[in-house]
């Protein structure tokens, strides 16, 4: 049948009366019984829908009790990332993913991404970015568009570092369950089944902090000499 479209049953100058199956075929037959229809108007093409672009901030927030430059070079045991969890139905449904705010089109700055990410990161866990935490880091990543079949997501991400003053325990004393969310380590991430998107999210913040490390490294501290009499 593959070698019969690809030699007499072409869109632009079929065959037909040198075909085998002919008498079997449908759109020879509605050819011959109306004068409005052409072999070449079957298979039927699908329209394919226009992809739209949808705009949305991924913030990665990394909560961390450790020093400033262990959160900078890597995520330890004294840091957890969080994770929210997506409502059950619709696109990615059930899966976890970064805070994500939409955004609305695609001409949006930095500040307004991060004034709608600070409004949803109070409002869900009362994490007030100028009250009751300390930012070690907060840098715009880049963007990622995650490609759909009929999305393109467009990603701009950023990373978030902080110190809670009150620790992480006032996230769970703070929050009443509107969503689904849960702290991961650096170890439990690296294993979780993410998706595409969320796991090339994850590895833009990993290049981003190593590249951040090598430009800043460690200094290591100045031994005190004793000066010889």
């Amino acid at each position: 049948m593959m070698e019969l479209g690809a030699t007499l049953c072409s869109t632009t100058n079929p065959g037909c009366s040198a075909c085998p199956i002919s008498d079997n075929c449908l759109a020879l037959s509605l050819s011959r019984n109306s004068g409005s229809i052409r072999v070449t108007d079957y298979p039927t093409k699908v329209v394919k829908a226009k992809q739209r672009h949808d705009y949305v901030a991924v913030c990665v927030v990394q909560l961390t009790e450790g020093t400033d430059e262990e959160s900078l070079k890597n995520i330890n045991d004294k840091d957890v990332l969080l994770l929210v969890k997506r409502p059950e139905e619709g696109l990615l449904a059930g899966l976890w993913e970064f805070p994500t705010v939409p955004l609305d089109g695609e001409k949006v700055d930095v500040t307004t991404r991060r004034r709608s990410t600070d409004k949803y990161l109070k409002e869900l866990f009362h994490i007030n970015i100028s009250d009751n935490c300390n930012v070690v880091l907060r840098k715009d990543v880049g963007e990622h568009i995650h490609i759909f079949s009929h999305i393109q997501l467009h990603m701009h991400v950023e990373l978030l570092i902080l110190k809670l003053k009150g620790g992480w325990s006032q996230i769970s004393k703070n929050n009443e369950c509107k969503i689904s969310w849960k702290f991961v380590d650096g170890k439990s991430i690296k294993t979780m089944g993410l998706t595409s998107g969320v796991r090339k999210v994850y590895n833009m913040i990993q290049d981003f902090k190593k590249q951040q490390f090598l430009q800043h490294p460690t200094r290591a501290p100045r031994k005190k000499c004793k000066s010889s009499i």
